[in-house]
């Protein structure tokens, strides 16, 4: 009777310590677990809160959208796009959205600038006009994106030439091969003005380019919906 008690109370303690670790296993693995959520949010709050202040503010607003903001104007994009601090003045403001490292769209919005000061861009090699109005602040298109301007009419020469669409004037490059759109004001044309909130009345004229292998409006056009002049 002595051995086979010894041997029960020997099964016991072996299942005692089984236990023990299996318990010591499962809180290692919760204290894991907990740690892993706990950073994952400290680094969503941390980038959900990020501001690029360089007198022009990035706010991102979610996983999804930033938000730019300057004196003059704001509009929101995906949140894969960076105000490009480097190349952004007091007149000039350079947004890029990109898709794993590589540039993929580019806007560029001009204030008051003259344009006589700075390098070619892409400000001069317009292929597409998109007509707006001004509604309360905001850019209202009157009509799509156009086609290539070099397909609007036959017969063009292959060089810079004023066009027209929808009421509207821009530079064409007829033979550019890019795709790269200008704002283009209803009766008037890439250039136009806005009295602003402290009641000065500035210029403004916004390129858009979109680099990637088929290339679209549809950012554009999204960025235009949400486009407001301050």
């Amino acid at each position: 009777m002595a051995y086979k008690k010894g041997r029960n109370l020997h099964k016991k303690r072996v299942r005692s310590k089984r236990t023990i670790v299996a318990s010591f296993m499962l809180l290692f693995l919760a204290i894991i677990v907990s740690g892993i959520i706990f950073v994952d949010r400290i680094l969503s709050e941390t980038e959900s809160s990020r501001f690029v202040d360089t007198g022009v503010q990035a706010k991102v607003e979610s996983s999804t959208i930033n938000i730019f903001r300057t004196p003059y104007f704001q509009f929101q994009a995906p949140r894969d796009w960076r105000e490009i601090t480097e190349e952004t003045n007091e007149s000039r403001f350079v947004y890029r959205g990109f898709k794993e490292n590589l540039v993929e769209h580019q806007l560029i919005v001009e204030v008051d600038n003259d344009r006589t000061q700075f390098p070619v861009d892409i400000a001069d090699e317009i292929t597409r006009a998109y007509p707006f109005k001004e509604e309360n602040n905001r850019i209202v298109p009157t009509a799509g994106i156009s086609d290539h301007c070099g397909d609007l009419e036959e017969g063009l020469p292959n060089k810079l030439i004023r066009m027209t669409y929808e009421n509207t004037e821009f530079d064409c490059v007829v033979d550019g091969s890019s795709y790269v759109v200008s704002l283009t004001e209803d009766g008037g044309n890439e250039v136009f003005t806005h009295v602003g909130q402290d009641g000065v009345e500035r210029t403004f004229r916004v390129t858009y380019q979109n680099s990637a292998f088929t290339p679209s409006g549809a950012i554009l056009r999204s960025i235009v919906k949400t486009f407001l002049l301050l």
